[in-house]
């Protein structure tokens, strides 16, 4: 048989088989619906999140009118047990169906909070967004170890919805990075929108800036803290600036600027203030001369002795060596033998 009458034998075969697949699909439904409801099983997605409990959905269930062994398959509402399971505001989406043994099956796929808004004109509003940057409202059965950002009102119009969006951004990759998901506790969000996070350790704050180049800025950030607070008095800065692409600006908001912010024009002025005073003190510390000196040279120059006194003591010395070779007898011996010479003659 030729390719071309086997495709043609086959095509046919096909469509004679679908018939037959349509009829046992029918009385396979109709045989289901007759049977009693013999149970149900429920499985509940990321279980570690323990929003809604099995117990949750058998009371939903029960609220339906459906009993085993009571209730026939065919009375079974599915799309009614499906939107009342979705009335739960932790639940994201569920799948209802019924196999054909009569068991009633239910996947249930929860919410995934993110982050964790707390407004701060209200200590008691609070909720979470998840991964869309939807709101989920808190839960009395479970509370989850989120980062908490502490924001104004926000609301549903395009700048609040983007700043969510950015605030699930910012969270999502703190929280998967092993080590600031332990070193940032919050973050302050500010009336221009601009983040400041509160680490776990220190008592200084961050300036981030908008959840922009968020990578970048947490690399120069983990720098400054493994090799800038080795040679610098941590206790010095009460704020790290990290907006800047391509540099970290720390500060002293208690009054001493230690870093000049090219940005800022109050803190370049503050910097020339403090340099003005400082050469003022540095004037009045040069009026004495020794002063200007450092203490060691100043200790030689002390020790020195005068140049006149030493040459005044090596003349004493050359005076009593010629006045010793002066007085040397020479002559006395010689004519006291001449003397005892002239006497034996006689």
């Amino acid at each position: 048989m030729s390719p071309r009458a086997k495709k043609i034998l086959r095509n046919i075969l096909f469509l004679l088989s679908i018939p037959a697949i349509v009829c046992a699909f029918y009385f396979a439904n109709n045989s289901t619906r007759d049977v009693l409801c013999e149970g149900w099983q429920i499985n509940i997605s990321n279980p570690d999140e323990s929003f809604v409990t099995e117990q949750d959905i058998v009371d939903i269930i029960d609220s339906q009118q459906i009993y085993v062994q009571v209730t026939h398959v065919k009375d079974i509402d599915l799309n009614g047990l499906k939107n009342k399971i979705l009335e739960n505001s932790w639940i994201q989406n569920t799948n209802v169906f019924v196999s054909p043994n009569g068991k009633l099956h239910i996947q249930i796929d929860q919410r995934k909070p993110v982050v964790r808004i707390q407004q701060k004109d209200s200590s008691d509003y609070a909720y979470y967004l998840d991964a869309e940057a939807n709101p989920i409202t808190l839960s009395q059965k479970y509370t989850p170890r989120l980062l908490t950002v502490t924001a104004s009102r926000l609301g549903y119009d395009e700048s609040d919805l983007k700043l969510k969006s950015s605030l699930v951004e910012m969270a999502t990759w703190i929280a998967n990075n092993d080590f600031w998901s332990k070193a940032i506790t919050q973050i302050d969000l500010l009336a221009n929108h601009q983040m400041v996070l509160i680490p776990a350790f220190g008592d200084q704050t961050i300036l981030f800036g908008h959840a922009e180049d968020i990578a970048n800025k947490f690399a120069r950030l983990f720098a400054f803290y493994e090799q800038g607070m080795k040679t610098l008095h941590w206790e010095k800065y009460d704020e790290i600036d990290v907006r800047f692409a391509g540099q970290i600006v720390a500060r002293n908001t208690r009054g001493e600027i230690l870093a000049e912010n090219p940005y800022d024009t109050k803190s370049q002025l503050q910097v020339k203030e403090q340099s003005k005073k400082a050469k003022v003190q540095n004037t009045a510390h040069t009026k004495d001369p020794l002063q200007s000196v450092s203490a060691k040279v100043h200790a030689k120059l002390l020790a020195k002795p005068s140049t006149k006194k030493v040459e005044k003591e090596n003349t004493k010395q050359a005076v009593k060596t010629t006045d010793k070779k002066l007085i040397k007898p020479v002559a006395k011996p010689i004519i006291k033998k001449e003397i005892k010479h002239d006497a034996n003659k006689k």
